[in-house]
């Protein structure tokens, strides 16, 4: 067996064990997973981390795998939560696209996007919308009014 598939197997495995995990209603609704900031996530990651050193200390195998499987779902959580932070950061918004606009359609909520990257503004757009294809020029770049405000406050 070589060594790319010992890895893919591994990885097969060990992200089969990672999705049911995420597949029971209490590890679901944890709201921390979801709603810390990186240096919360950071904290939560230490504190799996000890329950693993335990589990090791102790020789309990099953529990071994399930708290180096919370592990791994914590990085893959701040993984994301730093993707999503870095996109929001890059966002460059067409000029004709005003903050005074974008504050109007939040507040109105009735489902108004705007495409930065040519300013047209499209409805039926949730207000959390990243990325939404343009039907004027094509680009993924139509985001809901409310996930806009991220980037302009």
């Amino acid at each position: 067996m070589s060594y790319k598939t010992r890895y893919e197997d591994l990885l097969r495995w060990f992200t089969g064990k990672m999705g049911r995990k995420l597949t029971h209603l209490k590890d679901i609704e944890k709201p921390h997973w979801l709603e810390r900031d990186l240096w919360g996530l950071f904290h939560n990651i230490q504190d799996e981390l000890v329950e693993l050193m335990i589990a090791v200390r102790d020789g309990d195998l099953e529990n071994i795998e399930g708290e180096a499987t919370n592990i791994a779902i914590s990085a893959m959580i701040i993984a994301d939560k730093a993707r999503n932070t870095r996109r929001k950061m890059n966002v460059i918004i067409h000029p004709s696209i005003t903050r005074e606009a974008i504050v109007a359609a939040a507040e109105a909520d009735d489902s108004l996007g705007f495409c930065v990257s040519c300013g047209q503004q499209t409805s039926g757009v949730e207000p959390d919308a990243r990325e939404y294809k343009c039907e004027s020029c094509g680009d993924l770049s139509v985001y809901g009014a409310e996930e806009l405000l991220l980037h302009v406050t």
